[in-house]
């Protein structure tokens, strides 16, 4: 998986572990995925991811505690990719987003 590709991924689990859970701490975010086993966790590579949503604007912070903007129902791929240095429009790209955004049900803007 590509680098950006592994941020984008980290940040839709990110997106759906806080809306189903609510406002968390970096590490309970990282124990959640660890626990559901749906992807390889590098807490490092994590701890990059967080800020890099909070300068999109998708989330924000208090200490380390971490909850959403807005309803995960309401983020696009249009934000999603600001954590990102990907730019979008290739179709393997667009349809790795889309496959993302459903599994999570996201509403997607493609």
């Amino acid at each position: 998986m590509y680098k950006d590709h592994k941020s984008l991924q980290y940040a839709l689990e990110i997106i759906r572990i806080l809306d189903q859970n609510g406002d968390m701490g970096s590490r309970d975010v990282c124990r959640t995925m660890e626990d559901e086993e749906i992807i390889d966790v590098s807490a490092t590579y994590l701890s990059k991811v967080f800020p890099k949503m909070v300068r999109a604007e998708i989330i924000t912070s208090c200490g380390n505690v971490y909850h959403l903007n807005k309803p995960a129902s309401e983020i696009s791929i249009a934000d999603i990719l600001k954590v990102s240095d990907v730019v979008e429009g290739t179709p393997a790209f667009n349809n790795f987003c889309n496959k993302i955004l459903n599994k999570l049900s996201l509403e997607t803007v493609f």
